[in-house]
């Protein structure tokens, strides 16, 4: 018995180490709102609410396209940013009839005729609003009507004024 009693607190000690948790790694860090690229407490001048959760420009700001290398409705492209209200989902989207003439995109998505954005966690970044690059593709310059959400559709000057007559 002596061996044993000598070993005991060394199989103690060892137990003891043995037992203590291990400190976990830290969990990866990914921001939740990669695609952002600013946050502002409001929408900026020139631009309008749509639907209580997005602000597109106004109507009457024309964004000239550029060619962007595609063919059919992407075939032009006007960059502005889209701004999302803070902790917000919305669903954006092209009307059918609009499947030959245009499409949207914003935060590194691609041009498509739907689009759901989702605003950053409010508390996340200095505003209430994130900041998303994108724009809309076009075949030809046009008058582009966005909906926004169930109810709210916004028109977008790509190339041409909305404002003209019959636009």
């Amino acid at each position: 018995m002596p061996i044993i009693r000598s070993l005991a607190p060394l199989l103690l000690l060892t137990g003891c180490a043995a037992r203590t948790p291990e400190p976990e790694p830290e969990p990866a860090q990914t921001a939740p709102c990669p695609a952002v690229i600013d946050h502002v407490a409001e929408p900026p001048a020139g631009y309008r609410v749509v639907g209580e959760n997005i602000a597109l420009p106004d109507e009457d700001t024309v964004h000239r396209p550029n060619e962007s290398g595609q063919e059919g409705p992407a075939r032009l492209f006007a960059k502005f940013g889209l701004l999302v209200r803070a902790g917000t989902t919305t669903e954006l989207s092209l009307p059918p009839e609009w499947s030959e003439r245009a499409r949207i995109g914003w935060g590194q998505q691609e041009p498509a005729m739907s689009q759901t954005v989702t605003g950053c966690p409010p508390g996340w970044g200095d505003g209430a609003w994130s900041v998303f690059a994108g724009g809309v593709s076009v075949i030809e310059p046009d008058c582009v009507p966005i909906r926004v959400g169930p109810d709210a559709i916004a028109e977008v000057s790509i190339g041409t004024p909305c404002s003209r007559p019959g636009g």
